[in-house]
């Protein structure tokens, strides 16, 4: 359920400004993004935000089998279209929230379709009143902002997520809420009961986790939307091998099918020498620059809840990491799925090649550690 707005934005100046400009702007085809501020500084309205660029299709990666079958086409549409509300928000964790809150308009729930349940959410997306109020957006521009209609719920929770975790500085590219970024924010988890003050301070390090908390103060719920949003995810696009512990907190430039074709490429025309350079070899193939010198700063720099120490089931496009005989990590592979790893040196010397992973073990006497999503927390995204 969302949690209350702190104000509900004045709604004759929203009127005035839409009136006066956004129609205008949207008549000759510029894209207009507008911020009506409560009274304590908070954003709470994100107005005409080129959702027709939005339309073209949602950030996240395509969707898994297991999102066609369990969302509506309506739904899937919808989630598509308002998952690219602003960078940093993608399609699969709203998506995950509308499974969450009312299972995608299928629940049979007080209050998804009529009336309110007993904690005074409703429609969809189960909006308090109020809230609704300060973020509601009019998606299909039928002149009403109907909480029950998915149409209009479902932009206004993106709307929501958008500025609860674009509220602060640091969650803000030019002024904009930008949900990619990272954020220390200090928060209290009372189980999602509105109202609440007391309960365990949690940090939350990204601007996404603090939008998901902002809808729901829980850490169980963030953890939750981010699972289900991961299962959402297709193999093909986003990083989708992190099992229940979530997604990444930022996805790389290229998909894991891209980083694959692009490592494979290196075995036959590489681009550079790659001797003593596996953790630079793994960062390019999702086109990216590492900025660390070495395997064991990789793996620590990554939260402990997105390592697999020791699990040999290793999902294709993870990162591969061995003990050379140091007691750490000191070397790193890009996994191709099936036992198979890219890996620099281990057959020539400073080339690329394709080998099962065990042959890393045997021929170097290395110790497996174990895997992690193809995330590099010190690169610039």
């Amino acid at each position: 359920m969302a949690a209350p707005a702190l104000a509900v934005a004045a709604k004759a100046i929203g009127k005035t400004i839409l009136k006066k400009y956004v129609f205008k702007a949207i008549k000759w085809g510029l894209a207009i993004q507008f911020a009506v501020m409560l009274l304590a500084g908070m954003l709470v309205f994100q107005g005409a935000m080129g959702f027709e660029a939005a339309a073209s299709g949602g950030t996240g990666g395509a969707w898994s089998d297991l999102a066609k079958k369990e969302i509506p086409a309506q739904y899937l549409a919808l989630y598509e279209k308002y998952g690219a509300f602003c960078p940093g928000l993608d399609m699969q964790i709203l998506a995950a929230v509308g499974r969450q809150e009312s299972n995608h308009g299928q629940g049979t729930g007080a209050g998804i379709h009529s009336g309110a349940n007993g904690a005074g959410a409703k429609g969809p997306m189960q909006f308090l009143q109020g809230t609704f109020d300060a973020y509601a957006i009019d998606g299909n521009n039928d002149g009403k902002k109907d909480v029950y209609d998915p149409e209009d719920a479902i932009p206004s929770a993106a709307n929501y997520l958008c500025s609860s975790g674009g509220a602060s500085k640091a969650c803000q590219t030019g002024g904009k809420p930008d949900l990619s970024k990272g954020s220390q924010v200090t928060l209290v988890d009372n189980g999602g009961e509105d109202g609440q003050m007391k309960g365990t301070s949690v940090q939350t390090t990204t601007c996404m986790e603090k939008a998901i908390f902002a809808y729901n103060h829980s850490t169980s719920y963030v953890a939750d939307i981010i699972a289900r949003a991961n299962k959402y995810r297709s193999a093909d696009g986003a990083f989708s091998g992190s099992g229940e512990l979530g997604p990444m907190p930022k996805q790389p430039p290229r998909t894991v099918k891209q980083a694959l074709a692009w490592a494979e490429g290196q075995t036959t025309n590489p681009s550079q020498n790659w001797y003593y350079a596996c953790l630079a070899f793994v960062a390019r193939s999702y086109g990216l620059t590492s900025n660390v010198d070495w395997a064991i700063h990789e793996w620590d720099g990554i939260r402990t809840q997105y390592r697999h120490p020791g699990d040999k089931s290793i999902p294709a496009g993870a990162l591969v990491f061995w003990d050379l005989g140091a007691g750490h990590p000191g070397h790193i592979a890009l996994s191709a799925g099936n036992g198979m790893v890219y890996s620099n040196d281990i057959r020539r010397k400073g080339k690329i090649d394709l080998v099962p992973a065990d042959e890393i073990t045997k021929k170097w006497g290395a110790k497996y550690v174990g895997w992690t999503p193809p995330y590099f927390p010190k690169a610039s995204y």
